[in-house]
């Protein structure tokens, strides 16, 4: 897989471009580039996304002007990007009354309706 070419199918699998991006680098913000000087630097290269250890470093990210960003992720050896963004309130929210699960795995909905508290 061409570092170039996963990028950007990531970035158009959610309606992003690379002039959506403002910098590429660590997720400490220590290591930066502009996306234009990271493709035009490491676009090119190829690795393996496929099963065995990440070749690419965890802490990479893409971080877009809208203040969403792509991280790294692997997955039983296989290695990608996945889309995070920052949560939002809900124009209809609730509050809550209860965190702790008595089941375990549950979202917040789930563990409020555990014991009627919705």
């Amino acid at each position: 897989m061409f570092v170039g070419k996963e990028i950007e199918d990531a970035l158009a699998k959610h309606g992003y471009t690379l002039d959506n991006v403002y910098w590429i680098g660590s997720r400490d913000g220590h290591y930066v580039m502009k996306p234009n000087v990271f493709m035009a630097t490491f676009g090119d290269q190829m690795y393996d996304s496929g099963y065995g250890s990440p070749e690419l470093p965890m802490d990479l990210v893409m971080v877009m002007k809208d203040n969403s960003w792509f991280e790294r992720y692997e997955y039983d050896g296989s290695e990608g990007w996945e889309y995070q963004f920052a949560p939002r309130v809900d124009n209809v929210h609730k509050g809550f009354n209860k965190i702790i699960s008595d089941i375990g795995y549950q979202n917040m909905k789930e563990v409020q309706e555990e014991n009627g508290y919705i």
